[in-house]
């Protein structure tokens, strides 16, 4: 069914529904294959056949695997698949042995083999090959294989066992490395990185003042790119399933998956990890210690532990041959996928895999409750979206108390749903669990009870009364509601961001991962990743001012040292710019809330109004001190450098005397003061509190009349949790209350204006309205009279028609310059814009839609796009009856000059290093260059040409080549004796300058 529906592609409602009919006829066949017993229906036994080469071949008619016993590796993973209507098998794997558990673990790689569960013993239903390797001193680890009838793929399972005889060990980076063959060309990571890598790349050269794992692909598809693993990382909580297609010409529309529970992972759901590169390669990182978290793996001499890691899933899938489209075959397959993984997910804990180690169903509870949050400062708190967890507290001879660096429990987290309430399945039965929370409802953390040994490095709210959580096997613990009361200190002045241990939420927050695009073949600019974009969208520094800015494009998602000319890498500081309507009292203390979602470097420097408050009188800040040098975040990671919107979470409240805040213009400035290329300060959320402070009132209200309605507006005011609206049909007198306690959005978080339709309002009578901005300590005074407004009948009662005829007029360097036609009966429009990405095949693909701003007129200049990013814009048009549907959208890549001039004074000489004999290149700054690219030839050369000359690509404007600096190389440095020849050329995401160059004599 599900092919001869694929096979009716003809038009774009025949591939919706060719997709969801794909999706949805395999649900029930997924479900049967982890029914109880393993019984699948109709299909081939599985069989296992020992080849007598020390391998093990496992097939059931769709997968078979060869099993390398001693080793535990795979040398195939075949597929037998209908190829219309024609049964044909290819090879998933890229050669023998590319299957593999990899890192660090315990045993010693040499495997025992044992049949587990012949299926001659239950008819061929199911099979499990068990392969252990035991030490003496080293732990024991064993791997399982495991298949069903009629499964399309195959399970695997790791359980490792450190016993009282076992001496001390680090489980620092452990999971399964496995590599597709080249004819698989489209990677999906999830669904916004899911295009075509097409032929891969085999060799590449690194560049300066980056990561060792970046690199400037030289041959492939992706030739002239940057390519790193971590583009494609993901949080656990998102890995459901990931993998490789191959599609397009001369591919073979098959797809190879991974698909795993976050149960047997570590370091909490907001964990990163590298799930796919680029090249070629698929992972299941299960316990690893990238960027920071996870990474107590530490096993002290004799300690007792356990963990059974699967089993999971690979899964293999394929469309019909005669679905030729790449992107079309792909995005299907990969459907497909994902609604496999959530087939597996709901039949977790399987049924059919028996295991002393594995806890089944029957060992499991269930866990709820609800969770309340009492906020003083904000009673609009809502509790959903938070993630809640179980976890039990480890061992550590480390020192961890922190579930985001435990690697050695297992760990169950859910989302709460829209009122709070969560519920946790198939934990395991036992006593002591933590209950963990947070999310965007409520800055920091709650905990249930008090760590043994010692405690979070960040502030955890606990409840009245302490708890651990008992769970029962088959029975649900019914908790109740669970109150969180967050710390406060005084009511929100401002604040930035969301408390979501992120931060998607600012600038580059949905294409942090994405390098730069080179402006011709052979020329990348430097930006290899996106903390690179900030000293060109910032390059007068990062000034957010309070009611005017947005978070989405005015405070970059990362604060990152950024290298000079020279080389130097400077600190970077953020300002927050804000007003107060009058000082604070004497004598009152205000409070900052820092929330980071990452940071590497030494102190983080907090002034106000040029203030340090690490040297000013009566500063405390907790749970890190404030020094003269400033406050030290617990951790250090790099989140940043490996292309992450978030590292390990920490906080910091800096409580200090309110005198140092004045009436008007205020500042707080954040500097994370460290000089390394690694250097960086990313912001989760910020918050300024002070007592008895009370929000202003609207600076303006607007009011639009329509038919039998008004819709009033205003600006969205800081620090105000609500709105009072009020009426009346005198200007100066006679104002009643329309409503109380108005919500809308954080002032900041997109939405510039909120409205309130007055449906009330009777036409031929005129209004006026005022607004009161509201938080608990009270309400402001009432903001400036709207114009007086006349409803009336010749209004229409129907929302405007979408906007026509949008253009981009003009785009240029940082600019983007849209017209429309006006819409009839519109008061005014909003303008949006989405972030694209392109997908390798000549299309792009959405990232992030916001709202850019709202206007009466029918024009916008967008001041704030990143140069050589694709974004799509739309306006839509409002009046008092409605909002109008999207208008047609248009494209713009906002792209500034190329360099108008060859780099001056290029001038190469030889010098000595440890390295051996070298070159140091030195010229003068090109205005317009963000960097520069050096080709190299050995000798004269007419025309430098890509690749054979590329050497690199840097931002600064001095070079040492230093030639072959390989630890293995026999002979290090250049050839003195040689002559050699350089070409200089600025770039910038406009395109490249004329060429300066250079020839240096051997002497």
């Amino acid at each position: 069914m599900v092919w001869s529906l694929a096979r009716a592609l003809t038009s774009v409602s025949g591939l919706v529904l060719a997709i969801l009919a794909i999706a949805f006829s395999f649900r029930p066949a997924c479900a049967a294959a982890n029914a109880p017993e393993g019984r699948t229906g109709p299909g081939p036994n599985v069989t296992v056949k020992e080849n007598g080469d020390g391998t093990v071949t496992m097939a059931n008619g769709i997968a078979s695997i060869v099993i390398v016993t001693k080793t535990g590796r795979l040398n195939s993973v075949g597929y037998t698949y209908d190829h219309d209507g024609t049964p044909k098998t290819c090879e998933t794997l890229s050669g023998k042995g590319q299957y593999y558990y990899g890192g660090f673990s315990l045993g010693n790689g040499v495997f025992e083999y044992a049949l587990a569960v012949d299926p001659a013993s239950n008819g061929g239903d199911l099979a499990d090959v068990k392969l252990v390797s035991s030490t003496e001193k080293n732990g024991v680890m064993e791997i399982h294989f495991s298949m069903l009838r009629g499964s399309p793929g195959f399970y695997s399972t790791a359980t490792m066992t450190h016993r009282p005889q076992d001496e001390r060990f680090e489980v620092g980076a452990w999971g399964v490395v496995t590599r597709v063959p080249a004819a698989f060309n489209w990677l999906s990571a999830d669904d916004k990185r899911n295009w075509f890598i097409g032929v891969p790349t085999k060799t590449g050269v690194k560049v300066p003042d980056s990561p060792h794992e970046i690199t400037v692909c030289l041959d492939g598809t992706q030739a002239g790119n940057y390519a790193d693993k971590f583009i494609y990382g993901q949080d656990h909580s998102d890995l459901r399933a990931w993998g490789w297609s191959s599609v397009g010409q001369g591919g073979l529309n098959v797809g190879r998956w991974m698909m795993t529970t976050m149960e047997f992972s570590n370091g909490g759901p907001l964990k990163r990890d590298v799930s796919s590169y680029p090249y070629s390669e698929l992972n299941n990182s299960i316990l690893t210690g990238e960027v920071g978290m996870g990474s107590d793996g530490y096993l002290d001499n004799g300690e007792v532990w356990t963990k059974t890691c699967g089993p999971w899933f690979t899964y293999l899938n394929s469309v019909p041959a005669s679905v030729k489209d790449a992107k079309q075959a792909a995005h299907l397959l990969f459907q497909d996928a994902q609604a496999r993984a959530e087939a597996e997910a709901k039949a977790w804990p399987y049924a059919w895999f028996k295991n002393e180690h594995f806890v089944p169903a029957s060992g499991r509870g269930v866990v709820k409750g609800k969770i309340v949050i009492h906020d003083s400062g904000n009673p609009n708190a809502s509790a959903a979206g938070l993630w809640v967890g179980l976890q039990r507290q480890p061992q550590t001879y480390k020192g961890f108390y922190d579930f985001q660096k435990w690697s050695k429990t297992y760990q169950w987290w859910v989302k709460t749903e829209a009122d709070g309430s969560f519920t946790i399945p198939n934990v395991h039965a036992g006593e002591k669990y933590l209950l963990w929370a947070f999310g965007p409802g409520a800055a920091g953390t709650f905990l249930s009870q008090k760590l043994e040994g010692g405690q979070p490095p960040f502030a955890c709210d606990l409840p009245s009364k302490e708890f651990t959580v008992a769970v029962k096997a088959g029975e649900t613990e019914n908790l109740g509601t669970i109150q969180w009361t967050p710390v406060r200190v005084g009511a929100t002045v401002f604040e930035l961001g969301t408390p979501n241990r992120k931060a998607d939420e600012f600038r580059h927050g949905e294409d942090y991962w994405a390098p730069g695009t080179p402006p011709k073949l052979g020329f990348p600019t430097p930006v290899w990743g996106g903390q690179m974009e900030f000293p060109l969208d910032f390059p007068d520094g990062l000034n957010y001012v309070v009611g005017q800015s947005q978070w989405t494009k005015d405070w970059n998602y990362v604060l990152p040292a950024m290298a000079d000319a020279k080389g130097d890498y400077q600190p970077c500081t953020g300002t927050i710019t804000f007003d107060l309507a009058k000082a604070p009292d004497k004598g009152a203390t205000a409070s900052i809330y820092i929330a980071l979602a990452g940071n590497d470097g030494d102190k983080v420097v907090v002034r106000v109004n040029g203030a340090d408050l690490g040297t000013a009188a009566g500063v405390t800040g907790a749970p890190n001190a404030m020094t003269p040098a400033g406050f030290a975040p617990p951790y250090s990671d790099t989140s940043s450098i490996h292309f992450s919107d978030h590292g390990p979470f920490s906080d910091e409240r800096i409580t200090f005397p309110a005198d140092l805040l004045r009436a008007g213009k205020n500042t707080i400035a954040l500097t994370m003061d460290s000089r390394k290329m690694v250097s960086f300060l990313m912001v989760d959320y910020l918050r300024l509190e002070l007592p008895g402070y009370v929000p202003p009132a609207p600076a303006e209200v607007m009011a639009y009349a329509g038919n039998n309605r008004v819709l009033v507006t205003w600006p969205v005011m800081p620090g105000a949790t609500s709105y009072n609206i009020l009426r009346s049909t005198q200007r100066d007198s006679g104002y009643a209350s329309m409503a109380s306690g108005h919500l809308a959005p954080v002032c900041g978080s997109g939405q510039i204006r909120t409205t309130f339709a007055d449906t009330t309002a009777a036409n031929g009578t005129q209004y006026f309205y005022v607004v009161q901005s509201v938080n608990p300590g009270g309400k402001s005074a009432d903001s400036k009279p709207s114009a007086g407004t006349t409803p009336t009948a010749k209004l229409s009662a129907s929302a405007p028609p979408a906007p026509t005829r949008l253009t981009v007029a003009h785009s240029g360097h940082h600019e983007a310059a849209l017209t429309w036609s006006a819409a009839p009966g519109a008061n005014y429009y909003r303008v949006w814009r989405t972030t694209m990405h392109l997908d390798g095949v000549g299309g792009t693909d959405p990232l992030r839609t916001v709202l850019m701003d709202e206007t009466a007129g029918t024009g916008f200049t967008d001041h704030s796009p990143t140069d050589g990013r694709i974004y799509r814009y739309h306006v839509t048009a409002t009046n008092a009856a409605g909002t109008s549907g999207a208008s047609d959208a248009v494209t713009a890549v906002p792209l500034p000059p190329p360099p108008a001039t060859a780099p001056e004074a290029l001038a190469g000489n030889w010098k000595k290093t440890r390295n051996g004999n070298a070159i140091s290149l030195t010229w003068q700054p090109v205005p317009g260059a963000t960097g520069y690219v050096i080709y190299r030839s050995t000798g004269t050369v007419s025309e430098f040409q890509w690749p054979v000359h590329f050497l690199t690509a840097l931002v600064e404007t001095t070079y040492t080549d230093q030639g072959n600096t390989d630890k293995g190389a026999k002979v290090k440095g250049l050839d003195n004796a040689s002559d050699y020849s350089y070409q200089v050329t600025a770039v910038n995401a406009g395109g490249i300058s004329p060429p300066a160059t250079v020839h240096v004599a051997g002497h």
